[in-house]
């Protein structure tokens, strides 16, 4: 996988199976006013000394990969990434993912896609927000508890922004 971060992630699995009781305590333990990446964050960097911020997604994805990794049998290795795969622009030979998504309705899109996409231009396009209102409903009128690794603090953060958003871009912000 690629990172912003040349760190030797399996040392990252070792330190997460031996402490991985008291890890998650400590993220237990943390006010609910956090999120649950911002927990996360707190719990590396108190018990490895990692300190990042939220502008190095793929590390922040690695250290995940290092979490869930840890009781399979799974040797990590990272690839460092030297572009800015977090940019917002279209510039350069490769562009992110993040650029590709907040600028795909310009004309110069095509130059950073593979060739057949300009196919799905001539077809009505969906978003997510075709469906806001059903997804509204079906949060509001279903116990979220039931869907697979939800727990109680996201779905009581889901069900209350939902109530305060109109798109679900402000739903995902929200939450």
């Amino acid at each position: 996988f690629g990172s912003e971060s040349a760190l030797d992630y399996q040392k990252i699995v070792n330190l997460y199976k031996e402490k991985s009781t008291e890890m998650e305590r400590f993220i237990k333990d943390l006010p609910d006013t956090l999120s649950y990446p911002e927990k996360t964050q707190m719990m590396w960097q108190k018990f490895s000394g990692l300190h990042f911020d939220g502008n190095t997604p793929n590390h922040v994805l690695a250290l995940a990969y290092a979490k869930a990794s840890a009781d399979k049998d799974i040797r990590l290795r990272a690839i460092r990434r030297s572009n800015d795969f977090h940019s917002r622009s279209l510039s350069g030979e490769i562009a992110s993912a993040t650029a590709i998504r907040a600028n795909i309705d310009q004309p110069d899109i095509f130059n950073f896609v593979p060739e057949n996409l300009k196919q799905l231009y001539q077809h009505p396009r969906v978003s997510w927000d075709n469906y806001f209102t059903l997804l509204k409903y079906k949060i509001i009128s279903q116990d979220l508890s039931l869907i697979f690794q939800m727990n109680t603090e996201l779905e009581s953060r889901i069900k209350t922004a939902i109530k305060k958003v109109s798109t679900v871009d402000e739903l995902v912000e929200a939450v």
